[in-house]
């Protein structure tokens, strides 16, 4: 039965209990109400309930028991409170339970790879979890989603992690994480989304990132990790698929290798706010994503937007990328670093960039006379530089433009007509 993504609103009537050759039960995102009925527990032969995303009690926790031959539990934005709903603990058969968004306070469950040894995806993102990360996830074999985001989680992350694991996604940003990063994680070859950004995790990242040969979004931003800039590209991420790399908040130094411009897939670069200097490489203008619309287009059949979501600096205000948006985003932001030199003229062909950012640089010279040719731009920040000359005529021909700060520069001469 599947009901999801409508506007139905009253309680589950307690008549549902009569469909006893029901599988699955897929009310996702409605406007349910009330409690829901015991006679759910009679659902004897049901593999897979979602009902997330609306404004039902948690009574259900009373029949879910029962229910021997499920499989898959969906019931993000409950409000279970202080207490861990345990009834989903009785059968191992489960192979998947969101519990995103529901108030579950406490440490996370030790032993959670005897209780549920098939699990394959696990949602505990935006809850109020503390303690550590337990060793015990290593353990699980089939586990391919861990989403622990947003929650209250400290210690270190274990490095414990297995080559015969079969991970995809693993979030574990904006917690209170400290240590090193776990150089086990390289191990996890089938690896596509990594989020460990907003925690205070520190050193060097001494971790073989070529080994993530499937990685395409890779999130660090906001640690204090250190290390050269080119031993990380040089060494490390030898990945081609790479398409979203973002450091930004850390304390990497050194200069932008050459290497960074291989990544043919890359769509969103952030090394805002760290320790770089010398010049941008002229070689940025050929990032083959953000040069053509179509390829960016063609980039969003992969599966990893399933699952991907980023925090951007974009306008001057941040802005949340589901899987709706994030595929089709193309973005560079240099800024707060010691970038000096000119503003290489190449950037103008990335005609498919949509935010430009290079502000709080000690950039000098002139804004490159074709810069109207970059026709998606939506965002252009270069402030706080020693920019000089005119602003360039074809700058009106940024039609899609709605954001542009170009204060605290060196320029003269009139402001372009068109604006």
């Amino acid at each position: 039965m599947y009901l999801s993504g409508n506007q139905l609103s009253g309680s589950i009537l307690d008549s549902i209990g009569q469909f006893s050759n029901l599988e699955i039960m897929y009310f996702f995102g409605n406007q349910l109400s009330g409690s829901i009925p015991d006679s759910i527990g009679q659902l004897s032969k049901l593999e897979g309930i979602n009902l997330s995303g609306n404004q039902l009690s948690d009574s259900i926790l009373d029949s879910i028991g029962q229910l021997s031959k499920l499989e898959r539990i969906y019931l993000s934005d409950f409000q279970f409170g202080l207490r861990f709903p345990e009834c989903l603990l009785l059968h191992k058969t489960i192979i998947t339970i969101d519990l995103s968004n529901a108030s579950i306070s406490g440490p996370f469950l030790e032993n959670i790879d005897h209780m549920k040894p098939m699990l394959q995806q696990l949602y505990f993102a935006n809850n109020l979890m503390n303690g550590s990360i337990p060793k015990s996830l290593c353990n699980l074999k089939y586990l391919s989603v861990l989403d622990l985001a947003n929650n209250m989680l400290s210690g270190s992350i274990p490095n414990c992690w297995r080559n015969d694991q079969s991970f995809h996604f693993i979030d574990l940003s904006s917690n209170n994480l400290l240590g090193l990063f776990p150089s086990i994680m390289g191990r996890l070859s089938s690896l596509s989304v990594l989020h460990l950004n907003n925690n205070s995790l520190h050193g060097e990242l001494h971790v073989a990132f070529k080994n993530f040969t499937s990685l395409l979004v890779l999130d660090l931003g906001e640690n204090k990790f250190s290390r050269n800039l080119t031993s990380i590209v040089e060494d490390e991420i030898s990945n081609h698929s790479l398409k979203i790399l973002k450091l930004q908040k850390n304390s990497i130094s050194g200069y932008i290798p050459l290497e960074l411009c291989y990544l043919s897939q890359l769509q969103i670069l952030d090394l805002a706010e760290n320790n770089l200097r010398r010049r941008i490489p002229p070689c940025f203008g050929k990032f083959p994503i953000m040069v053509n619309a179509t390829r960016l287009i063609n980039n969003m059949d992969d599966a990893c937007w399933f699952w991907a979501h980023l925090m951007e600096v974009v306008k001057g205000r941040y802005l949340e990328y589901t899987r709706r948006t994030l595929g089709l985003e193309s973005s560079i932001n240099l800024s707060s670093n010691n970038l000096i030199g000119s503003i290489p003229e190449e950037l103008i062909f990335l005609k498919d960039l949509h935010n430009l950012n290079l502000s709080w640089n000690h950039l000098s010279g002139k804004i490159p006379k074709k810069i109207g040719q970059m026709e998606n731009l939506e965002s252009l920040e270069i402030s706080q530089n020693s920019l000089s000359g005119m602003i360039t005529k074809s700058m009106s021909n940024l039609t899609k433009l709605s954001h542009l700060n170009v204060s605290y520069n060196n320029l003269s001469g009139p402001i372009p007509t068109g604006y």
